[in-house]
């Protein structure tokens, strides 16, 4: 998913663009409201315009004005369309569709940039690129390779990369700019991963030669090009850089950057970048401050479910499905967000109803009946979300596509969450596509992504052999910082170690890597951890022991990890170890002026918390603070400027 740079759209008109319309600035009512937009005063114009309409509802720059506004200062796209049409008609029923005296094909020709970008707005491209054809063939200088963009977002490679050679060609450095960030995103889509890292190197080198800086739509298309040959270390350095170049109106590398990390599991690092992203929302213009709503809000479920903040990040899915950002400005596929979102929104119901079963498991029977029932409804309501994700799969034939981390038909897919698939569409349609996708795949450092993908497959087929010879060469070839991929796949050869192949020793091994890198995944995989529970006689400690026994992340087995229990008159203090005395993972609960019930409940709930969410000291503030991101606190008709 690459982003469209700024320069690709019509800039913001200017009221003095020519000596003929600066003469007439103080002649006309509707050119005083002009002006007022020069000034940056949207208000004052908005409220102008509006009283010229209502008198003279075919005033064009009137009309205009009121576009612009909704366009530039609302993000109201419809009703910019909505003026800017009226604008044409007005003006075209006045002077002609082919005005030849100045100042009057100036405002035709401005009239005709502005509708070109609205249209770019509402993804209405086939109309975009007949008001761009118009233009240039009324007007100079042609709009040359803003074509390019257009043309691929209607998936029309070869003409859109013709469109950007062209421009490249005329030797105008604004056009070359434009040329190379569409040429950029064109290959990108095409499937031409190198080549698209080629472009988007070259696009920062173009923008650091004429521009004398960089910006940050040229360094996070760059960022993403890296993630798709899998420099993620370059990734990461990019978007550094990209967090003190000059804000572009696309891309926030804050997102990017906090996206990056949950991958790699760097939790702290991930909340405060996340932390940042509505600042720097609030210093984009107002018409592009939420075209990455969605975007946000997926990086945030992804963080808040892998802290084991669930019902959080069950909460943004939900309202996100429902509400799709619009797709103008990049070149993803929007099936894409409907995919990941609705698998997202799926695991964080399931991760939701496991929670409820572990908060739960030292309560009364009768307790535990209602919030199985209501773990079960969750549970159906996942279900559901990896039905809708189901259907954009098969129907769209994305499956193969989806496999393909980091290309343009996987773009925003999180290599730990491929492996829900195989629950959703099932073993035999995920084999068929992964097979596939290996065969297609040239990319270098492909094939250890697909030999992970497999060992989730071959779990769910239940052929361990496999699981364990894939795990071994995948661990072998996967980047390092892939962390929560990693952990996935310790996960699973440890289950398949102990419970399949009767390998203690070896399977202890791999869950002691899983709670060193991700020990979470062992709710999102629903899997149990065997432990030999060891205490002392006791009240505390038998009820402890039989709660951890109902716990659905528990198996007693003797041979499994130890899960000492002790409790005294203060407190309580439950610790897994390794065998050999190792510890993994402590978990103390004060004694206070709590009842005995209330102490074993906080008990098992400190120690289910402890045991199965990363080290990170997230407050309930965060969490808040976090999922109010998306609303950005900037007026959009704040002036700006003396």
């Amino acid at each position: 998913m690459l982003l469209q740079t700024a320069s690709a759209q019509a800039q913001k008109p200017k009221p003095t663009d020519s000596p003929a319309i600066a003469k007439l600035l103080d002649q006309s009512e509707s050119l005083k409201a002009w002006a007022l937009i020069r000034d940056n005063k949207p208000i004052e114009a908005r409220e102008l315009a509006e009283r010229i309409v209502r008198k003279q509802p075919k005033d064009f720059i009137a009309q205009l004005v009121l576009g612009h506004v909704h366009h530039y200062q609302e993000a109201n796209f419809p009703r910019a369309l909505f003026h800017v049409r009226r604008a044409l008609q007005s003006f075209e029923g006045k002077h002609g569709s082919t005005p030849d005296d100045a100042p009057h094909w100036l405002w035709h020709a401005r009239i005709l940039q502005e509708l070109s970008a609205v249209h770019g707005e509402l993804e209405n491209y086939q109309r975009n690129l007949r008001i761009m054809m118009r233009y240039n063939s009324l007007y100079d200088p042609d709009m040359i390779a803003e074509r390019a963009w257009t043309l691929m977002k209607m998936r029309a490679f070869d003409k859109a990369r013709k469109a950007a050679q062209e421009g490249m060609a005329s030797g105008d450095p604004s056009q070359v700019g434009i040329a190379l960030n569409a040429l950029c995103a064109v290959e990108f889509e095409a499937g031409n991963t190198l080549k698209s890292y080629h472009y988007c190197k070259q696009a920062i080198e173009h923008s650091r030669q004429q521009l004398g800086r960089l910006r940050v739509v040229d360094l996070t298309n760059f960022a993403e090009a890296s993630r798709s040959v899998f420099k993620l270390d370059e990734a990461e350095r990019v978007l550094h850089q990209a967090t003190r170049a000059s804000v572009s109106w696309y891309g926030n590398p804050w997102m990017d950057l906090g996206s990056l990390y949950v991958r790699q599991a760097r939790f702290p690092e991930a909340l405060a970048a996340l932390k940042e992203i509505n600042r720097y929302r609030a210093s984009r213009p107002p018409h592009v401050q939420n075209s990455d709503h969605n975007e946000i809000q997926r990086v945030l479920a992804a963080f808040l479910l892998n802290v084991g903040e669930a019902k959080a990040a069950m909460e943004i899915t939900r309202k996100a499905m429902v509400v799709p950002d619009r797709h103008g400005h990049n070149s993803r596929d929007a099936a894409q967000d409907r995919i990941v979102m609705a698998l997202l929104n799926r695991q964080a119901h399931h991760n939701s109803a496991a929670l409820l079963r572990e908060e739960h498991c030292a309560h009364p029977w009768y307790t535990r009946i209602w919030v199985s029932l209501k773990a079960n409804w969750l549970q159906f309501k996942g279900w559901m979300s990896g039905q809708q994700a189901e259907k954009d799969l098969i129907n769209r034939k994305a499956i193969k596509g989806t496999l393909k981390i980091g290309s343009a038909t996987s773009a925003i897919m999180p290599p730990w969450l491929v492996g829900d698939l195989s629950e959703v569409i099932g073993p035999g349609p995920l084999q068929v596509a992964l097979q596939q996708a290996r065969r297609d795949d040239k990319r270098p450092k492909a094939q250890a992504y697909y030999n992970a993908f497999a060992v989730t497959l071959a779990f769910a087929e239940g052929n361990d052999a496999a699981v364990l010879s894939r795990g071994k060469q995948a661990l072998a070839e996967l980047p390092p910082s892939e962390t929560l991929l990693r952990g996935r796949i310790h996960a699973l050869m440890a289950h398949t170690l102990f419970y399949d192949r009767h390998q203690p020793a070896q399977a202890l091994t791999h869950y002691q890597r899983v709670f060193e890198v991700d020990p979470g995944v062992l709710r999102r995989l629903d899997l149990e951890l065997p432990v030999q529970p060891l205490y002392a006689e006791g009240e505390l400690n038998d009820d402890l022991a039989d709660a951890f026994e109902r716990s659905p992340r528990f198996a007693t087995n003797a041979q499994g990890l130890q899960l000492r229990i002790r409790s005294g008159a203060q407190n309580s203090q439950s610790c897994l170890t390794m065998p050999d005395g190792s510890q993994l993972v402590c978990a103390e609960t004060p004694r206070g002026k709590q009842s005995h019930d209330d102490w074993l409940y906080n008990a098992v709930a400190d120690f289910h918390q402890q045991a199965f969410r990363p080290p990170l000291d997230l407050s309930q503030s965060d969490i808040h603070s976090l999922n109010s991101s998306n609303n950005v606190s900037r007026n959009p008709f704040q002036q700006q400027g003396p």
